[in-house]
């Protein structure tokens, strides 16, 4: 699902997906844990969980619980400030996982 206001300067997207099984999903997990830039969390979402605040690519958080991995990512151009800053996206990461 993707959201953006009016303009279409700012954007929010979640992205779920449910692997036929928690190997798979962790399997996916740990090559985005290894591939890029994101970084543990000190408090986790659900079984592990990643995060990044970065200029120009917005606030990520991705998720891990059972066999679903979720991604919660803003974007807004540069100089512009997200829909939501990385606090907000993990509350909105943690409601999510509440629901799965």
């Amino acid at each position: 699902m993707s959201f953006q206001t009016l303009d279409g300067m700012k954007g929010i997207t979640l992205t779920a997906i449910d692997f036929d099984s928690s190997s798979s999903a962790e399997q996916h997990f740990q090559k985005a844990k290894t591939d890029s830039e994101l970084e543990s969390m000190q408090k986790p979402i659900g079984d592990d969980s990643l995060q990044l605040n970065s200029e120009g690519i917005g606030s990520i958080v991705v998720f891990l619980k059972g066999d679903k991995l979720v991604q919660l990512h803003t974007a807004m151009a540069v100089g512009e400030s997200p829909i939501v800053n990385l606090s907000g996206l993990v509350e909105l990461a943690n409601r999510v996982e509440g629901k799965l």
